[in-house]
């Protein structure tokens, strides 16, 4: 995790270099999926909106889906993937 969380934060440093100074760019638009796993998810989300949010290129929402087995919840947890430029998971089963 530890070696994640340095390479995400090496990408990150490295995008203010890439985009052209004189354009203000858009805010890139994240979708963070979690919810139960066999990990700590709470924390791992946590930490990713650590990382983004503060460099003011991410604007970064979070969707948790329903706890497996739920008999609620899975009808309405309908998140629109295609209005984010990038989705990250955080949970496996």
């Amino acid at each position: 995790m530890k070696m994640f969380a340095t390479l995400l934060t090496m990408m990150v440093l490295t995008l203010p270099a890439i985009t052209p100074a004189q354009e203000p760019a858009a805010k890139i638009k994240v979708l963070i999926v979690d919810g139960f796993s066999n990990h700590n998810w709470k924390q791992n989300t946590a930490l990713l909106r650590g990382i983004l949010e503060p460099t003011g290129l991410f604007e970064v929402t979070v969707s948790t889906t329903p706890p497996p087995g739920a008999t609620n919840g899975w009808e309405q947890w309908r998140p629109k993937f295609k209005d984010y430029d990038v989705v990250i998971q955080t949970q496996c089963h």
